[in-house]
């Protein structure tokens, strides 16, 4: 464990999630790049630069970041703290499978939706497939990481030694607000518990990544479906 006191760790903890969560609003996103860089234009490249200028920002507000100002305020994370190792994930690949089976039927079905098709895919140009869709998908699997990373693994173990699982319902306040549109904002609270559950459980990252990406795609995926049918 770290060499801080635990109420110095769940202070820190706090303050990173309240200047991390600022941060990603404020530019993490790719109206900022397209202001930063407006010699890009705003051809597909350009487009596909602006989310993989989204996923350096989020890479380094919540991964690069926070361990700096851990290791500075006297804390030391080990990999299996933050959750990084495998740990007893395999034991919970049936709760993956049960999960994204159960959220499959119902994405598909959301998919009819007004509200859907006006939301997703999350990157537009990805209809158009291909080397687009190629470069969009592993920007959102990284950007997902830096999620699951940030909320499940760093400030988990960040807040548990002063909180113990009321860490879990700590945690859940900040990832929740991180979400502009109503649903998704109310989704992540149950999503947030679920995925940090699986994460104190399994003593990994890994078995929630896995099903916010898999579900993430299917949304993609199925949004790419309704486009191309209309």
């Amino acid at each position: 464990m770290g060499e801080a006191p635990p109420d110095r760790r769940a202070i820190v903890a706090l303050l990173s999630a309240a200047v991390a969560g600022v941060l990603a609003t404020q530019f993490a996103n790719p109206e900022t790049w397209m202001a930063l860089a407006p010699g890009m234009g705003r051809g597909m490249r350009a487009l596909v630069a602006a989310r993989a200028w989204q996923a350096g920002v989020l890479v380094a507000v919540y991964v690069v970041a926070p361990m700096i100002v851990a290791r500075a305020t006297g804390v030391r994370l080990s990999a299996r703290e933050l959750g990084l190792g495998v740990g007893d994930a395999r034991r919970y690949l049936g709760v993956y499978a049960l999960v994204v089976g159960a959220a499959l039927p119902i994405v598909v079905a959301l998919s009819f939706t007004t509200y859907f098709r006006h939301v997703y895919p999350l990157f537009a140009p990805a209809v158009a497939g291909g080397r687009v869709l190629a470069a969009w998908l592993p920007l959102l699997a990284l950007m997902l990481f830096c999620v699951e990373f940030f909320y499940r693994g760093f400030l988990l173990a960040m807040l548990r030694p002063a909180l113990g699982r009321l860490a879990l319902f700590v945690m859940i306040v900040p990832y929740a607000l991180t979400h502009a549109d109503l649903v998704e904002a109310l989704g992540a609270v149950v999503v947030g518990l679920l995925l940090g559950t699986l994460a104190l459980r399994s003593r990994s990252i890994w078995i929630g990544w896995l099903i916010h990406v898999s579900i993430a795609f299917a949304m993609e995926t199925a949004a790419i479906w309704q486009a191309q049918r209309h």
